[in-house]
């Protein structure tokens, strides 16, 4: 890929350009957080499968929640599908997503004995990718942000905030499909730089680029953003 579909014609050096600027403008603002996220594989993929579709940081309390009524997620494997349902009520899609932890901590378990996290640290990348959006509930985005925080690989998850920076920085159409911006967007940012954008872009968007209540004035992106409200 030589060019992002944008409404301009623009090189990949170009946008390479651009994100390494952002993505100094953003760790100097916010300073790469770790975002609640988790070093242990099992225990990221669980914490991803229950912030879909939720608002702010709640996931993050249901994750606690389960924490302390389970002891092990050889515990949360084998308990009944209820229990686990019900202390994650809260998360939205309680029965989906208990449906989802379950099996996939069973896949684990079939696939490598147990669910130790040294099977998956020893795949190759483009192994380990293919192999967990195999498991039940992980998309590509899931896939990448275990694979980002647990397992220290080089790839860009691309999430809403993700999407929201670059449209803001004219590199995308508003219009592209989330599906289809996984690779594309991955592929134009340098690898050196991947994990501190992916995460203060997240950063950004619950901060100050929030969604019909943008925080534009003193914001560090302002003299990139295409997108930002004029006082």
């Amino acid at each position: 890929m030589s060019n992002l579909p944008s409404r301009r014609h623009i090189s990949k050096a170009r946008a390479a350009s651009i994100l390494r600027e952002a993505s100094g403008l953003l760790e100097a603002r916010y300073g790469t957080p770790r975002l609640g996220n988790k070093r242990h594989p099992v225990s990221e993929l669980v914490f991803i499968i229950l912030s879909a579709r939720t608002r702010g940081r709640h996931h993050e309390r249901t994750y606690r929640d389960l924490r302390r009524r389970f002891q092990s997620w050889e515990a949360v494997r084998d308990a009944p599908l209820r229990d686990i349902e019900w202390v994650i009520r809260d998360s939205g899609l309680g029965r989906v997503k208990a449906r989802q932890i379950k099996g996939l901590l069973r896949r684990l378990t079939t696939d490598f004995g147990s669910l130790s996290a040294r099977p998956l640290r020893r795949m190759p990348t483009d192994t380990l990718e293919s192999y967990l959006v195999g498991l039940p509930g992980v998309g590509l985005k899931t896939a990448r942000c275990v694979m980002m925080y647990a397992l220290d690989r080089p790839v860009f998850p691309v999430d809403t905030h993700c999407m929201r920076l670059f449209v803001n920085l004219g590199l995308i159409d508003g219009r592209m499909r989330f599906e289809f911006a996984q690779d594309i967007l991955q592929n134009a940012v340098p690898v050196e730089i991947r994990k501190t954008l992916h995460v203060n872009a997240v950063a950004h968007g619950r901060e100050t680029c929030v969604p019909r209540m943008e925080r534009c004035e003193g914001c560090v992106m302002a003299d990139l953003c295409c997108n930002r409200r004029q006082s």
